[in-house]
């Protein structure tokens, strides 16, 4: 007896790249990047394998999509965050796979400046400084690009360093705080 395979109902592009997507984010936060594989994400996405090579090119390419789905995301949280709260979650598993993706496409040799035109996280914390502490837009720039290597920093070699958790981080960020107001009160010329 012949045993027929299950047919998928049809999904329009737009749907398939979306789960693609979000079953790569899933994938990506639970295993080593090693370990994530173009079937492995297919299967979670319920998409052909395919479809990975055909809609994104490549595997990389997915991940670049999968990075941008999540600097977004990162973005509006930045955005939303309470006036006090003028960094991101270093320790946030969001945040950490930002990071984490960001330099293992970087170490595979991606353009990040020509895949990555716009800065979703970088903007919205250069607007809160801008719009909440009154600070200069070039100021602001500069302060949110340094933020966002503090933290960047804070994640991957943090350990290095002993620190290992938001208790760890804790008097850095007051620093980090006591830095902004300056800038703030005492902008540079």
């Amino acid at each position: 007896m012949t045993v027929k395979t299950k047919r998928r109902s049809p999904i329009t592009r737009a749907e398939g790249e979306r789960r693609l997507i979000d079953a790569s984010i899933q994938l990506l936060l639970e295993k080593p990047f090693k370990d994530v594989g173009v079937r492995d994400i297919a299967l979670r996405a319920d998409v052909n394998h395919g479809f990975v090579h055909t809609w994104f090119g490549s595997k990389e390419d997915l991940f670049i999509a999968a990075l941008k789905q999540v600097l977004n995301t990162l973005g509006d949280r930045v955005a939303a965050m309470p006036n006090a709260q003028m960094l991101a979650v270093p320790f946030d598993p969001y945040t950490q796979l930002a990071i984490k993706l960001t330099t293992w496409l970087k170490l595979e040799g991606v353009d990040l400046k020509s895949a990555f035109p716009t800065h979703p996280v970088n903007d919205a914390l250069a607007d809160r400084y801008e719009n909440q502490l009154g600070m200069k837009p070039d100021v602001a720039t500069t302060a949110a690009r340094q933020a966002v290597s503090f933290i960047m920093a804070a994640v991957m070699f943090g350990d290095m360093f002993d620190v290992d958790g938001p208790d760890d981080l804790a008097q850095m960020l007051e620093q980090w705080s006591y830095t902004i107001g300056l800038l703030v009160k005492y902008p540079p010329a």
